[in-house]
């Protein structure tokens, strides 16, 4: 819950109170922006005074501010408590981060636009990425400023490196991504693909990733062997279990919509009979030998690894947590 809220006065100005003590702990501004899901490492807050001039101020000095006035502030990390790196636009409408002991000189250099919801800004790493006048993007590191980490491209993706999850990063070039480490810019460790997975980067990517070719299909890769598939091509394969790393397993789905589950170490047999829907949990996702599958009547059913056919009777529904499952409904029968 909020410590605290915004009251507007007759002239439609703003300031901060305090909803346990209703002192008003901030001047009175043309606009004030604070985060608003709640603020139990709520410091600073952003003000904008008449002439569209923002600041920071700390919630124990309302006349003083910790930083320079700019023409716009984006500190969401900031005003989160959970960075001390904020981002700024002067009036070139250029961009530069700054660190809130230092309101004086930025960390980096002033570009065209600083992604500031992720990286360094938001606390996850100490890279970031820039954009330069060409609209092309790169990733610096925050010790260094003036040489990027990577090559500029299209677009990067605030993924892995950026988001502290991994050490590799997706790029765009002419329509098609790519993965690289970030000791090595030039050369990718994937091929050049129409889509690669940026969900599994978010999960942090160390060994497999999914791609999807222009047949549209997929195929999953190890890290270290971008042109072996260590699945084969399906039409759909479930980035749950062995690309998010949960577990050795994988999900895929032929052309006729069927499902099945397959393991690493052998792409051509499935390790389940081919069903209407296999859900992720259980095997899938690392917890246990058991998943739920659905048959073509809608109806539901526990199997367990090793076995073909299913351990229990067909239900209306079945949810599993772990080695336990849960009858939702109920049968056949219309029994509990």
């Amino acid at each position: 819950m909020s410590r605290y809220e915004i009251k507007v006065n007759d002239n439609g100005e703003k300031a901060l109170f305090s909803i346990y003590s209703k002192r008003q702990v901030s001047n009175w501004w043309k606009e004030i922006y604070k985060y608003t899901i709640g603020d139990y490492n709520f410091k600073y807050y952003v003000a904008q005074n008449h002439s569209d001039r923002q600041a920071i101020f700390h919630i124990d000095n309302p006349n003083e501010p910790v930083s320079l006035w700019w023409k716009k502030i984006e500190g969401e990390g900031l005003l989160r408590g959970v960075s001390d790196y904020y981002v700024v636009q002067n009036d070139n409408n250029k961009y530069a981060i700054f660190h809130i002991n230092n309101p004086n000189i930025p960390i980096s250099e002033w570009w065209r636009k600083i992604k500031t919801h992720s990286g360094i800004v938001a606390n996850e790493s100490e890279y970031y990425i820039a954009q330069n006048q060409r609209g092309l993007e790169a990733i610096f590191h925050k010790d260094n400023p003036n040489k990027p980490i990577s090559r500029w491209w299209k677009r990067i993706y605030n993924i892995g490196l950026i988001t502290g999850t991994s050490n590799y990063y997706i790029v765009m070039h002419n329509n098609q991504q790519a993965i690289f480490h970030k000791d090595n810019p030039d050369k990718p460790v994937s091929k050049w693909w129409e889509h690669i997975d940026t969900h599994a980067m978010a999960y942090g990517l160390t060994q497999y990733y999914r791609v999807k070719n222009r047949k549209h299909e997929y195929a999953i890769f190890h890290i270290n062997n971008p042109h072996e598939p260590v699945s084969q091509w399906w039409k759909w394969i479930s980035t749950r279990g062995l690309v998010y790393g949960e577990s050795e397993y994988y999900i895929v789905r032929d052309k006729k919509r069927k499902y099945a589950i397959f393991h690493k170490d052998n792409p051509t047999k499935p390790i389940s009979k081919w069903w209407k829907q296999i859900y992720a949990g259980g095997l899938i996702a690392g917890e246990s030998e058991y998943y739920v599958v659905q048959n073509y009547r809608n109806k539901h059913a526990v199997c367990q690894k090793g076995k073909i056919n299913p351990i229990t009777p067909w239900y209306t529904d079945v949810s599993i947590k772990g080695n336990t499952w849960h009858i939702i409904t109920v049968d056949y029968n219309g029994q509990e």
